[in-house]
């Protein structure tokens, strides 16, 4: 074979193989494309901030520099139903703060299930109000460093694809700012399918029913996430997930005859209206006002939080990987005094 025909042959040879590789290319560039929001996202010690008024104090500064937290998700305000058969607006965050620097914030809307299922038909319309009232507030607050929007939704299966069409709708415009969509994830979603967004948290507390007079804790149940948790359903999910984790409390009361009558912030009853009956359980032994809520006598109450040792029970039913957040719900330092500084950075340890 002459020179001439070898170099066309190596010519046409090498010509073969770039275009073989045209698709792989287009493969990758199209990948990148599509999970460029997901590749920034990075591993960050992380809280909740979900109050209506944003107001730190000096301890929850110091809370915030000590377990190098830098990542908070600021939750704006939520979307409710509002009797008209539309959604607005309502629980809008109040500034009276300045917001520490060196943070990525992350605005988080929550939206009711009765707002999801007003807007079915009208996602793109409500989408585009979601985003710009958050990247309006962005703006006028002065939030820094803001990367990524979640909507936090316990969607169900009846309305799955209204929410699904309003987190595509939310997801579209916000990649045209370059920014990404996450999702809270409950436990009972990680056998739904996933929703069109760029990452999620799983939030790993709310376990069991405040309704249920009988449950053991409704915060938080080993056992109810070892049921959703099994055979590696985070990994089988297709969403990559950051985990949330408790450490806030709340005391569910109950009538006489069992039947749930409200939430209330506090744990503390010690007071000479109620007989404590273990280290959780509390009745009231007459009528009348504690804390600006009237008990009536029998009323039954239970205080739930997590512990530090359920804490670390959960973490041992978890494989955590190193791309992986772990974030605390929620940055409140009249929750928080129950734990240690050991508590707290056991939490975040790898």
């Amino acid at each position: 074979m002459k020179i001439y025909q070898k170099i066309l042959i190596g010519l046409a040879a090498g010509v073969l193989c770039c275009l073989a590789l045209i698709p792989l290319a287009q493969r990758s560039i199209e990948y990148a494309t599509r999970h460029k929001y997901v590749l920034r996202h990075e591993t960050l010690n992380s809280v909740y901030y979900w109050r209506t008024t944003f107001n730190l104090s000096d301890a929850e500064r110091a809370f915030l520099e000590e377990h190098n937290i830098k990542r908070v998700y600021l939750h704006l305000f939520d979307i409710d139903e509002s009797g008209y058969h539309n959604a607005e607006p309502v629980a809008t965050l109040l500034f009276k703060d300045s917001l520490p620097f060196g943070i990525e914030y992350v605005p988080t809307v929550y939206i009711t299930q009765d707002a999801i299922r007003s807007i079915n038909g009208k996602e793109s319309e409500f989408a585009q109000k979601i985003v710009t009232r958050v990247l309006n507030m962005v703006d006028w607050h002065y939030i820094p460093n803001v990367q990524e929007m979640q909507i936090d939704g316990d969607w169900q299966s009846s309305y799955r694809d209204t929410y699904f069409a309003l987190c595509k709708a939310i997801r579209s415009l916000l990649h045209e700012k370059n920014i990404a969509l996450s999702a809270t994830i409950r436990l009972s979603n990680l056998r739904e399918l996933v929703p069109p967004v760029d990452y999620g948290v799983l939030m790993l507390y709310n376990t069991n029913s405040v309704n249920d007079a009988d449950a053991e804790n409704s915060i938080l149940t080993i056992q109810t996430c070892q049921n959703y948790l099994s055979n590696n359903a985070v990994k089988k999910y297709g969403l990559h997930l950051d985990y949330a984790f408790p450490t806030f409390a709340w005391s569910a009361v109950y009538d006489e005859e069992g039947d749930f009558r409200c939430l209330v912030t506090h744990t503390d009853f010690d007071d000479a209206q109620f007989e404590q009956i273990d280290q959780r359980h509390y009745r009231a032994r007459w009528y009348g006002d504690y804390k600006r809520l009237y008990y009536w006598a029998n009323d039954k109450i239970r205080t739930d939080y997590a512990s530090p040792e359920l804490l670390d029970e959960l973490k041992d039913n978890l494989e955590i990987s190193n791309d992986q957040s772990i974030i605390l719900y929620h940055l409140d330092d009249s929750q928080l005094t129950r734990y240690s500084h050991e508590d707290i950075e056991n939490i975040f340890a790898r």
